[in-house]
């Protein structure tokens, strides 16, 4: 199963969210959590959604922590 979510990237000064940061090797990650936020909506089991989104959003964090350079 396989479904695109696609996000508005604005230009400076138009108001719109800057695209994120990527974080190298973090696309298969991402895609796999997402499925399963999917697959729980999907399925329309509300409490698997919102734990598989938060573990989503807590290794998100994590990864975005591990990559940070010490200038940041």
């Amino acid at each position: 199963m396989a479904y695109a979510i696609s996000g508005r990237t604005g230009r400076a000064g138009d108001g719109a969210p800057e695209p994120p940061r990527q974080v190298q090797g973090a696309g298969p990650l991402t895609l796999a959590e997402h499925d399963r936020v999917l697959r729980a909506i999907l399925r329309r089991d509300p409490d698997r959604a919102a734990e598989a989104m938060r573990e989503h959003l807590r290794r998100s964090l994590e990864r975005r922590r591990d990559r940070r350079s010490p200038d940041d």
